[in-house]
């Protein structure tokens, strides 16, 4: 079980990787008005958080609806006060491109630390048993 959920976390961060590099790198084509090119970009993160979160739920054989309402959006909340600490430690400045990538680097970062602490240490503290 532990297999199978690390090749599906592996796919779900490469995916959200790739995504967030493609986003920054091609918003223009995608959106017609300043300002919403996080707001997409966090749209689709939601979207494909919450299929993935749909899909470990049954490779990990662990149903647990609550958690899986509630993940994605405490991780966005999260990776979006990490990220403007971020920008203003850094001096970046304000500009779309790094907006993205701060953004979906913390998600990334995030969602691997929730997958380990909600569902590989349940599976290890299961197996041990």
């Amino acid at each position: 079980m532990r297999g199978r959920l690390f090749i599906w976390s592996f796919v779900y961060i490469s995916f959200l990787s790739a995504l967030s590099i493609y986003w920054a790198n091609n918003y223009q084509q995608f959106i017609s008005r300043k300002g919403g090119e996080l707001i997409s970009f966090v749209k689709y993160l939601l979207l494909v958080s919450y299929l993935f979160l749909f899909l470990i739920q049954f490779v990990v054989k662990r149903i647990n609806f609550i958690l899986l309402l509630i993940q994605p959006i405490s991780v966005l909340l999260l990776s979006f006060v990490t990220g403007i600490i971020f920008l203003l430690i850094s001096g970046l400045e304000g500009i779309a491109k790094y907006n993205i990538l701060t953004f979906g680097f913390a998600y990334t970062v995030i969602t691997i630390l929730f997958i380990y602490l909600f569902w590989y240490k349940n599976i290890t503290r299961d197996s041990n048993a």
